[in-house]
């Protein structure tokens, strides 16, 4: 027979049922051990991750933010937060947290990409293209990256840097049929 539940127990049982593939019964967990410590920011992180996966972006975003308020460095929580308000149409508190993760974490090519391709689709080509060209110079063989650069050089009519890059997405990624 158990005793009165803890915070840990709940947390680390939330983690294990993740793990064993069962999200609604860690979300359980996860809510449990959110009541037992209001203020653990790795269980408001789960809970804005479950909901963010069931697309309730709006109680996602809630949730990152309690986490933010306990821990405010958290990156991966900074990411949650940006992408649940870039769902719910709050772009521009999305793109600020994503470029404050970007100053945080320069080594981060996986939020460079993200900015980059939101930049790609605002047509906001020169940024993008810095960004793409940031990834490329930290990581030579981050195809999507340079897959990238080819694409804003296509639709800014520079054909020969185009085919270049994408010859070298090809050669990086031989089949590779969207270059």
């Amino acid at each position: 027979k158990m005793g009165k539940p803890d915070y840990e127990l709940m947390y680390y049982l939330g983690l294990f049922s993740l793990k064993g593939g069962k999200p609604d019964q860690a979300f359980e967990y996860f809510e449990k051990a959110g009541k037992l410590n209001p203020n653990g920011f790795e269980v408001w992180y789960q809970i804005g991750l479950y909901n963010s996966s069931k697309d309730d972006h709006t109680k996602a975003a809630a949730c990152f933010q309690r986490a933010l308020k306990a821990n405010p460095e958290h990156l991966p929580t900074m990411e949650g937060l940006g992408i649940s308000l870039m769902a719910i149409g709050q772009e521009a508190q999305g793109m600020e947290l994503f470029l404050k993760i970007i100053t945080l974490s320069p080594e981060n090519i996986k939020i460079r990409y993200r900015v980059a391709k939101i930049y790609l689709t605002k047509k906001n080509y020169q940024k993008a293209l810095e960004l793409f060209g940031q990834i490329i110079s930290v990581a030579p063989t981050e195809y999507k990256a340079l897959q990238g650069k080819a694409d804003i050089m296509f639709l800014t009519e520079n054909y020969s840097g185009a085919i270049n890059c994408y010859n070298q997405v090809l050669e990086m990624m031989p089949k590779n049929y969207s270059a």
